[in-house]
C-alpha cells in the first residue's frame, strides 16, 4: 500500500486571520506539511500598540507571522498584494490589486 503524505494549505487575507491552532496540531499533531498564504502583509490595518503603520506595519506584521511558524511549525507564503485598508465591495477589490496577479501568486 502506498504511504499518504498529508499537506494543507491555508488561504487569508491578512496577518492574525489563520488558524494557528489547528497548524499546529496538523503539523506537530498529525505529521502534515502545512503552510498558510497570506494575501497580504497587513500594511493597511490597524495599530494600536504602537507607531508603526503603512509599509513599517506591514514588516512588523510580517516579522510576527514568521515567529508564529517558527512556534507552530508551518510554512509562511505572501502573495504580492498591498493591504490598501477596508473595502466595501469585491469590485473595489479588484481596483486595487491585479486580479490576474494574485490569482497567479496564490
Amino acid at each position: 500500500m502506498l504511504g499518504h503524505h498529508k499537506r494543507v494549505l491555508m488561504i487569508g487575507a491578512h496577518p492574525d486571520d489563520e488558524d494557528t491552532e489547528l497548524l499546529t496540531v496538523l503539523v506537530r499533531g498529525m505529521g502534515a506539511e502545512a503552510a498558510y498564504l497570506s494575501l497580504n502583509r497587513g500594511e493597511g490595518g490597524q495599530n494600536l500598540i504602537g507607531p508603526e503603520l503603512g509599509e513599517a506595519l506591514g514588516l512588523l506584521r510580517t516579522e510576527e507571522l514568521l515567529a508564529a511558524r517558527r512556534l507552530d511549525g508551518a510554512r509562511q507564503y505572501f502573495t504580492r498584494a498591498y493591504d490598501f485598508g477596508y473595502s466595501k465591495t469585491l469590485d473595489e477589490t479588484w481596483r486595487h490589486w491585479p486580479r490576474d496577479t494574485i490569482l497567479k501568486d496564490v
